[in-house]
């Protein structure tokens, strides 16, 4: 496995499971677009597709816990009429992450939002005077996720008329891939929070011991061309010690903790939450990445350039290739790549 990125969702009708995720057991991203966004956000942080819980137990779980970074990635938008409350109602919706509000000719609210800041609005500020954006969201939100919010107390009544509509701007079209590549890359990569939603494997659910290791591209043009032996045995010799260590410590702390009284799933996490430390940055990592159009661009426009990382900047040569060929692809078409001048990938064209 080396670097690369595939796509999983453009605002169509379907979500694309990518190959190497595993495939899908037939109760496993099941309901809808949203619903199984959400769904393979999540599985991809605990290498689960294709065991452990069906799709209804699966968001029930997410819910229980907590984890709700997975309800970051599907964004809708509504229309309402703003009437006389124009502003008010515009207040309302900054006063809460993640939600894009603008308003358009005929006296008409357009919001943007994810499942997440659906599901916490009411507790981001309970007492505003303008209560009619919060039920409207999770009318709208209720409809596009059905089991997701039928576990949920709906704490609005909703009176007011709405239409969920197309995104029309790149502030409202959003795209989601899946990222590949060393950790080193998702560390830069996870740095663009805005306009986002992030979800990564994580060493202390996921084993690590048989994982890959990425090379990265600027040593494998280094050892093509100079075929330097004792680096690369150095470099070998390393990664199986680190490897060695990782495996040696899960062992042994998972052993000791439970002998504690720690449950076994606790012990297996905690364990591997301290082996961690021994496996490097080259370690190959996979992460759904949900970002805006807008986004998107911002992003090509720093990773595509001389200063980039050169696996990065690798990285985006494919990611752009993907994006043009989405429904979105038009946005994408005056980005035009040129070889770099350290020969290790491509740049944007001046």
């Amino acid at each position: 496995m080396g670097i690369g990125c595939d796509l999983v969702y453009d605002g169509g009708d379907v979500i694309v499971a990518p190959v190497d995720m595993g495939k899908p057991r037939e109760d496993q991203l099941q309901g809808t677009v949203a619903e199984q966004l959400s769904e393979l956000a999540g599985r991809v942080c605990y290498d689960s597709l294709g065991s452990g819980r069906n799709s209804k137990e699966y968001h029930k779980h997410i819910l229980e816990v907590g984890h709700g970074s997975v309800y970051e990635h599907f964004h809708f938008t509504v229309e309402m009429n703003c009437a006389d409350r124009e502003l008010e109602m515009v207040k309302e919706c900054l006063n809460r992450p993640d939600v894009l509000a603008t308003t358009s000719g005929g006296g008409h609210l357009r919001v943007t939002a994810n499942i997440r800041s659906v599901l916490e609005w009411h507790g981001m500020c309970p007492n505003l005077a303008c209560p009619k954006v919060g039920p409207v969201m999770w009318s709208a939100a209720e409809s596009l996720a059905p089991v997701i919010f039928g576990m949920m107390h709906n704490p609005y009544f909703c009176q007011s008329k709405f239409r969920i509509v197309p995104p029309r701007t790149e502030d409202e079209q959003w795209v989601s891939m899946l990222l590949k590549g060393s950790r080193g890359m998702s560390h830069e990569q996870v740095r663009h929070g805005d306009r986002t939603g992030i979800s990564q494997r994580s060493t202390r659910f996921c084993d690590e011991t048989e994982s890959e290791w990425v090379r990265h591209p600027l040593y494998s043009a280094y050892l093509e061309e100079t075929g330097d032996l004792e680096l690369h045995t150095k470099v070998t010799e390393a990664t199986t010690m680190c490897r060695n260590v990782y495996s040696l410590m899960t062992g042994r702390l998972q052993k000791w903790i439970a002998s504690k009284g720690t449950d076994k799933l606790t012990a297996r996490k905690q364990a591997r939450g301290a082996a961690r430390g021994f496996l490097g940055n080259a370690l190959y990592t996979e992460l759904i990445f949900s970002a805006s159009v807008r986004q998107w661009k911002h992003m090509i426009r720093q990773r595509c350039s001389p200063g980039a990382d050169a696996e990065i900047r690798q990285l985006y040569e494919h990611v752009l290739a993907v994006l043009q060929g989405s429904r979105y692809g038009n946005s994408f078409a005056g980005f035009e790549l040129v070889a770099s001048p350290d020969g290790i990938g491509k740049i944007i064209k001046a």
